[in-house]
């Protein structure tokens, strides 16, 4: 079985709350994949988009982290199993962005 794991480092500073930052994952091809997002609000959303339509299953979470101004986060997504994910966003030390 193999096991996914990717990771993003990513500045989020303080921009409107509807603007998102992420990673898209298990990509089959362009009409077939995950995308997990953050914004600097503290919200995270999560999805897949299959055939290329509409994003499908979508899931939010609003205030589910606090940032500072001027934080760098890194956001990991990784599964074991299929069609399970764990997400967790870290905060990056100062000189590891």
């Amino acid at each position: 079985m193999k096991t996914l794991a990717c990771s993003r480092s990513e500045f989020l500073g303080p921009v409107a709350e509807t603007l998102f930052s992420g990673v898209a994952f298990n990509v089959q091809d362009a009409d077939n994949y995950y995308v997990v997002r953050i914004n600097s609000a503290g919200g995270i959303q999560f999805f897949g988009i299959v055939g290329g339509g509409d994003p499908a299953g979508v899931k939010t979470i609003s205030d589910a982290f606090t940032l500072n101004q001027g934080e760098w986060v890194r956001l990991e997504v990784s599964s074991k199993d299929p069609h399970l994910f764990d997400v967790r966003i870290l905060r990056v030390p100062d000189g590891e962005e």
